[in-house]
């Protein structure tokens, strides 16, 4: 999924289609998340972020965010990697920085599969059984 530049330097905004499909949470339901980063050495100790809702200045639109502080700073637009991990709510993620090698293969596979069509955002969903796995799996560590 593509991270781009956000209202709040430490929070990503998420497509509610990632909300309701993949973090399985209805579009206005509140909702914690267990979420642990996928590092060179492994999985992180996870740590609880909550799912904000999020309706604009006019509250007119439903939008959601993630608390995610690894991306301030980072130059955007970056990607981002996440799995869905055994048991209730449990998530990893991997970002893939602009400026590193893997961002340019991240970035063509979003252009040519990601949904959306032709809007900004870009994003994927999918299984370990789907034929862009093997793809998607180069950018996790070992």
């Amino acid at each position: 999924m593509d991270v781009l530049t956000e209202t709040r330097s430490t929070q990503m905004q998420i497509p509610l289609e990632i909300v309701e499909n993949f973090f399985r949470v209805r579009r206005r339901d509140a909702a914690n998340l267990k979420v642990s980063i996928w590092t060179d050495t492994g999985l992180s100790q996870p740590i609880t972020r909550t799912l904000v809702i999020s309706q604009g200045p006019r509250h007119d639109r439903l939008m959601r965010r993630l608390e995610m502080p690894q991306i301030r700073g980072l130059a955007r637009p970056l990607a981002v990697l996440f799995a869905r991990l055994s048991g209730k709510r449990r998530f990893a993620f991997r970002l893939i920085s602009r400026r590193s090698k893997d961002y340019r293969e991240a970035n063509r596979l979003l252009a040519k599969h990601g949904e959306q069509g032709g809007a900004e955002r870009r994003f994927v969903i999918g299984t370990t059984a789907d034929a862009l796995w093997p793809r998607a799996k180069k950018f996790l560590p070992g």
